[in-house]
């Protein structure tokens, strides 16, 4: 009886003492959690199926973020309240992307590539292994006596991203080249078609955020008039966003609306997209599916 009331306090205390690591969205806790495991308490800001850009933290969720040892999000406006609310925090901030990434950045002071003007870098493997990699040093400065297993996780994780990219460019390689564009509601997939060699992309708002006005009707004519002329195949929705607008251009224009695609979050839990190696497979199954 002695020794199960010992191992319930010590595992008591243990749970206690767990740094807590709050990140921005459902993908950046997917990486967090495949680096630590338990070795954290992990809360994720924006619930599943919301859009971030959208997104306006309640007060609950804004004392969350104040009492975090470490907050780990994508920076750039993706959760534009973010930025304001993170001031004077302090605990640890690991921001992941945006023009000042590195400068907000207090877990880490060795340089690394800047992520570009656009946010999204979750479509790019290659930005992605970037950011696990900065997560895993953020953890190990935070809970250094958890380091072997971090580092042990995180390079499990690496491999597994390694071979998601690579079967990345076989399917994109069954895309005819001139069949590669990419037109969805707003600009969230520039990083994706970047790296995997689109040859073009747009978007009915025109912005990398949903939080913006409709476009004019000048502005839908010119997408219409582009579409057509480049024989685009398909058009592809984003899941949980107003689809109107890119209906509309695709009826006007005669292309079919393909199966929406995940923006920027994932799928229900236990979902083929509830984890983020699954919503990078229903992504490119769907634009693949699309475009050949």
């Amino acid at each position: 009886m002695r020794t199960v009331l010992v191992i319930g306090l010590f595992l008591l205390q243990a749970q206690l003492s767990a740094a807590t690591v709050v990140a921005s969205t459902s993908i950046v806790a997917d990486w967090v959690d495949a680096v630590a495991g338990d070795a954290i308490e992990l809360h994720c800001l924006v619930p599943r199926g919301n859009d971030p850009h959208a997104y306006r933290p309640p007060p609950k969720s804004v004392a969350q973020l104040a009492g975090a040892d470490l907050v780990v999000h994508i920076g750039g406006g993706v959760v534009p309240q973010l930025d304001q609310i993170l001031k004077g925090h302090q605990g640890a901030i690991l921001r992941l992307a945006g023009d000042d990434s590195h400068e907000a950045d207090e877990t880490e002071h060795h340089g690394h590539d800047h992520a570009g003007d656009n946010p999204h870098i979750w479509h790019d493997i290659t930005q992605v292994r970037v950011a696990v990699a900065r997560i895993r040093d953020a953890l190990i400065a935070l809970e250094p006596s958890h380091q072997a297993t971090f580092e042990k996780r995180a390079a499990a994780y690496d491999q597994e991203l390694q071979d998601l990219d690579q079967w990345i460019r076989q399917q994109v390689a069954t895309i005819p080249s001139e069949r590669r564009i990419l037109i969805s509601s707003h600009n969230a997939f520039d990083c994706f078609a970047e790296a995997y060699g689109f040859t073009d992309t747009a978007s009915v708002l025109g912005s990398q955020s949903t939080e913006v006005g409709d476009p004019s009707p000048r502005q839908l004519g010119a997408l219409i008039t582009r579409v057509k002329a480049q024989q685009v195949p398909a058009l592809f929705p984003e899941r949980g966003h107003d689809s109107r607008l890119l209906a509309m251009v695709a009826k006007d224009a005669g292309i079919p609306l393909a199966e929406p695609l995940g923006a920027g979050s994932l799928g229900p839990e236990g979902s083929a997209d509830g984890d983020y190696l699954g919503f990078m497979r229903r992504n490119v199954t769907i634009i693949v599916a699309a475009l050949r």
